[in-house]
């Protein structure tokens, strides 16, 4: 009886099973939270599988072992790239604080950093704190919980033996990457306009008072009022992370065509 159980499973869910978690796989090498360095690879590939095993049993799917090679490895690549898409999504809306933080880091003088760790890995601490402060948000407002339903539903317009998408899964992909820049200048335009008058201000007095060191005046100067801001804008940007993580989800029920 195990052992009929176990070869009906073989001949008709395990292929499907596999697609489902190809699927999840793209998802997790970019949806923001389960790619990050601090989410081991071991545990997202067990989650994977798991969490593909589960929906297995929600969807009613049956693909057989004897499916052509050519055929599965497509299903394979194209369950691949609606996985990808969904976390691509949010990765994009999510990046843009990294964004508007790595722009704003550059103008209070954080930009050295780069120069002085020659040889080493290129960081963004600005752009990684803001980043990190909108992913804190997403988490509070179980965004994690609202990807994997995304990816539920995406069963349902994308079937798991899949042989193609339509143009208009690319294109909406394609357009929404255009919000992208939108969205760092809503985020660092206060912070990156105050900046700017900042160094205005400095270019101005050093033209007034010649013996004055601008540069060595400025730069602690800029480095002092730009960690205030940061303070001052903490609450603005986990406020702007709700909204920008709501607009993501959004974004995933348009993809879907909900």
């Amino acid at each position: 009886m195990i052992l009929e159980t176990i070869f009906s499973f073989l001949e008709e869910k395990f292929l499907a099973w596999m697609c489902i978690f190809t699927r999840f796989t793209g998802f997790f090498l970019i949806a923001p939270f389960f790619s990050e360095r601090a989410f081991p690879v071991v545990v997202r590939v067990l989650l994977g599988l798991f969490t593909s095993w589960l929906m297995l049993f929600t969807v009613d799917v049956s693909i057989p072992l004897n499916t052509p090679v050519l055929s599965f490895t497509l299903n394979l690549f194209f369950n691949f790239l609606v996985g990808f898409g969904i976390g691509f999504i949010v990765y994009l809306f999510l990046q843009a604080f990294n964004g508007a933080g790595y722009i704003f880091g550059f103008q209070i003088g954080f930009g050295m950093e780069e120069v002085l760790a020659f040889g080493e890995e290129e960081t963004n601490p600005t752009g990684e704190l803001v980043y990190f402060i909108a992913l804190t948000v997403f988490v509070l407002i179980k965004g994690p919980v609202l990807l994997f339903e995304g990816l539920k539903d995406s069963i349902d317009v994308f079937p798991v033996n899949l042989t193609g998408v339509t143009d208009g899964f690319f294109s909406y992909i394609v357009g929404r990457s255009s919000d992208f820049f939108v969205l760092i200048l809503k985020i660092g335009a206060p912070v990156i306009a105050f900046m700017l008058i900042i160094s205005i201000v400095l270019g101005i007095v050093s033209r007034l008072i010649p013996q004055m060191n601008v540069f060595m005046v400025g730069l602690p100067l800029k480095v002092i009022i730009g960690v205030i801001l940061i303070l001052g804008m903490l609450p603005i940007w986990a406020d702007m992370a709700q909204k920008i993580s709501a607009l993501s989800w959004n974004a995933i029920q348009e993809l879907l065509g909900k």
